[in-house]
């Protein structure tokens, strides 16, 4: 069976994960560290083509250092597994065609086991080797397979926690400063909208719901690979201060952008119904709300063009109050639900604003997001 598939498999979404300028540490990872577990095999057991070493150092390079170390402990798993379902029934039965079909069904089925990933082909692989050499060969070309295997799985992992290991925090933080700007966007023209009394698609585009969707799920993907990213990795202490970085800056920001999405249907379904609003029972959105609540959403715009989970922008006190008054002001159902979800926007931002504020060097927290706004 190849390996070329296993390997692209191994190596494509780290490299494509990777900014460009970076796209080569995968590949020189990779490669010193097959290269190393070569060396080691013929200097320390005088092995002369360690293959078996070279691979499982090439296959356990991953896109951080705590999912090479899972990669390797799968690796390992799924190579003691062959070895364990194939030699018992090679020395008790022999190599005969029904052990070899026992071989290979109760391999196949180990192999689906969920928490072997990707490396659970490895399973039945090892499992037919082992079949074929434990009856007769199994110290000669057995043993030496699988200590050039532990130690390729060693190497691996010990190089990828040295040599670049990756820290992805600079992609979440662009991925939610994009969603900051996207969402601050979205409610600068919602405002337009609500004032000039016009369908937020005209200004916004049919699909500006999905797009940000998109922003949101791709912040939420590019946090999570940070967090792990900084698992068991040497570079980390650098910045042990990420607290904007923390989900529940995310978190706050898609409650805002769900507000914002219903504030977009209501307005949607108010230029839809026009003067036969009223006959079907439900009144409109009056001329006088629609200044205040306009000035309303670009403040909160602003709010969340600013908002990284510590102080909060200087305006927001002044704006709750003003969604406060605004709220009691209103003289319709839709004005009234408008002020509603602009009151809990509001509400979100002023009630996790502190929840992610650092304790601990706030110089080093506060730079790196700055400068990603700035770039």
């Amino acid at each position: 069976m190849s390996t070329a598939p296993l390997i692209r498999s191994a190596l494509d979404h780290v490299q494509l994960a990777a900014p460009p300028s970076r796209r080569w540490q995968p590949p020189v990872r990779a490669a010193a560290a097959a290269g190393l577990a070569w060396v080691v095999c013929g200097t320390a057991f005088g092995s002369h083509s360690p293959y078996p070493a070279a691979l499982a150092a090439l296959l356990i390079t991953e896109s951080s250092a705590f999912r090479s170390l899972v990669a390797a402990a799968q690796y390992a798993a799924g190579c003691a597994l062959g070895i364990l379902v194939a030699v018992p029934a090679a020395i008790l039965v022999g190599p005969t065609l029904p052990a070899l079909c026992i071989v290979v069904f109760a391999s196949i089925v180990l192999a689906g086991y969920d928490r072997l990933g990707q490396h659970g082909v490895h399973v039945p692989i090892t499992a037919l080797f082992a079949f074929a050499m434990a009856r007769s060969h199994l110290w000669d070309d057995l043993a030496p397979h699988v200590i050039e295997t532990a130690v390729g799985v060693v190497v691996g992992t010990a190089v990828n926690a040295v040599l670049f290991p990756p820290l992805h925090l600079r992609s979440a933080e662009r991925a939610l400063d994009d969603l900051r700007g996207r969402l601050s966007r979205v409610l600068e023209l919602l405002a337009r909208a609500l004032r000039e009394q016009r369908p937020p698609r005209e200004l916004l585009g049919d699909d500006w719901t999905a797009r940000l969707t998109d922003a949101v799920t791709r912040a939420d993907t590019e946090l999570i690979a940070a967090r792990e990213s900084r698992r068991w990795n040497l570079r980390s202490a650098a910045r042990t201060s990420v607290w904007h970085l923390d989900h529940t800056v995310l978190d706050t920001l898609a409650r805002v952008a769900d507000r914002a999405r219903d504030v977009g249907q209501l307005l949607e379904e108010e230029s839809k119904s026009g003067p036969r609003t009223r006959r079907h029972g439900s009144d409109p959105v009056t001329p006088d709300f629609r200044p205040g609540g306009a000035r309303l959403l670009l403040g909160t715009a602003m709010c969340v063009r600013t908002f990284h989970g510590g102080r909060a922008h200087p305006i927001l006190p002044a704006a709750r109050w003003a969604g406060q008054h605004l709220h009691a002001e209103a003289d319709s159902s839709k004005d009234r639900g408008l002020a509603h979800q602009l009151e809990d926007m509001l509400a979100c931002l002023d009630r996790d604003r502190g929840a992610t504020s650092p304790t601990r060097h706030p110089r080093t927290a506060g730079t790196s997001v700055e400068v990603s706004r700035h770039a």
